[in-house]
This record gives structure tokens, sequence and C-alpha cells, in this order.
């Protein structure tokens, strides 16, 4: 089951920042609803008492946190990248008293995995990549003017193989988010690659975003699946 709250959190600067914050709300018994909720084309669109919510997931940034061990409970942020659609019977604008917005979401430890690669699947980005995928560095299949694919495979799903499209450190941040809007929203058809979530993390050395792109990994290469298909 999810829960769903509008929140603004004082001194939470991130995603991560506000679903930790929530995790301990969480430990304090803080009251929960069910959200119903469904994520399609790059938009997360939910309901619970009267009021349904429209969330732009591409680009928006995803965290998770855990209430702990005993509960068996944890909590997902997502803080939008535009400012969201909120329709409701009461009115109840997101207040941004602090410098993150968004919402949060409880859900099972087990459910976990599940609902961020939906999440992601439809353009929400997270941090640390390597939490969730398993790089092989020596298995580069891939070059190009704006970065290199490399082979991965799911840390919660072994066997399954994915490609890594790890960007460059120059390309632009609107490039980035452009093309994550597009996969999202082109996602189910047969023609596009299937897209599995995008990250980022800070370089040690400038602090300057690296971007990385996980798509489904298959075999051959586009001239082979043309010529097939001709």
């Amino acid at each position: 089951s999810d829960s769903h709250q509008l929140v603004s959190l004082p001194g939470c600067a991130t995603a991560q920042e506000l679903a930790e914050a929530g995790a301990q709300d969480m430990c304090l018994d803080a009251p929960v609803k069910t959200f119903l909720f469904a994520a399609l084309q790059g938009k997360m669109l939910g309901t619970t008492d009267g009021m349904t919510l429209s969330v732009e997931l591409a680009c928006s940034e995803l965290a998770s946190a855990l209430v702990s061990s005993e509960s068996r409970r944890c909590v997902i942020a997502v803080v939008p990248h535009e400012k969201p659609t909120c329709n409701t019977k009461l009115a109840m604008p997101l207040r941004r008293v602090s410098d993150c917005s968004g919402w949060l979401f409880t859900c099972t430890t087990e459910a976990r995995a599940e609902i961020l690669e939906i999440l992601g699947q439809n353009g929400a980005v997270r941090r640390h990549l390597k939490r969730f995928y398993s790089l092989h560095p020596d298995a580069t299949v891939g070059r190009g003017a704006f970065g290199h694919i490399i082979r991965a495979s799911c840390v919660n799903k072994p066997g399954h193989g994915v490609a890594v499209k790890m960007l460059k450190k120059t390309v632009k941040e609107s490039k980035v988010r452009s093309e994550i809007q597009m996969l999202a929203a082109a996602q189910g058809s047969p023609f596009v690659v299937g897209f599995l979530s995008a990250f980022y993390d800070e370089s040690p050395r400038s602090g300057a975003k690296v971007w990385s792109l996980v798509f489904e990994s298959y075999p051959g290469d586009l001239f082979c699946w043309v010529v097939e298909r001709s």
C-alpha cells in the first residue's frame, strides 16, 4: 500500500534528505493515507481522499529511505523538476518554505525496488548508480560524441543485463534532461529502446554532475536489427 503527503520540510535541500526526514516522521507514528497511483509516459497520476494529483516524473528527483528494520516500511520521495499540477476539492497549495518541496509515499520494503523501477522508467532521476547496478567497465560496447556505453547487471535481479550510457562531463544538463523527457514519453513504442532509469553523481574533483542513462540490453546492432526486419 502507498500513502501520500504534500510536504515541504525545513532544511531539506535534496530528495534524499526529504525521504530521510519523512522516514523519521514515520517513526513518530505520523498519519498516513491510502494512495492509488499509475505511472505512464513520464507522468504519475494518483488519487486519495477526493484529491487528484498529476506529477511530472520526467527529470524529477527520486530517493528512498528505510523507516526502520522492524516496521519493514520505507519512504519514497519525489521532488518535481517543474511545478506540478494539483487539483483538489480542498485548496492545498504546495508551500515552498524550504529548499526542497515534493511528495512522500510509504511502501513495504519488499515493494520498494519495483516502485523505484517503475518511477525510473518514467524518467525520475536517482543518484548512486552503483547501488543499483554492477558495472562491467571492461565490457564497453560502443563510443560516441557524448559518451560511451558499457554493460552492467541489476543488483536486485541477478543475471539481468543492461546497457549503461555514461555521458561525458561536458554534456549540458539541459540536453540530458531533454533526452530523458523524450525517452520517457516514447516508451511503449516497438521502435524505441527500453529505457530503465537516469542517474547522476557528483564528480569528486569538480562537483559537476556526471549523468548515466540505463537501457535494456539487446544483442547485435541497429544495422542488423533493420536488416532482419526488412
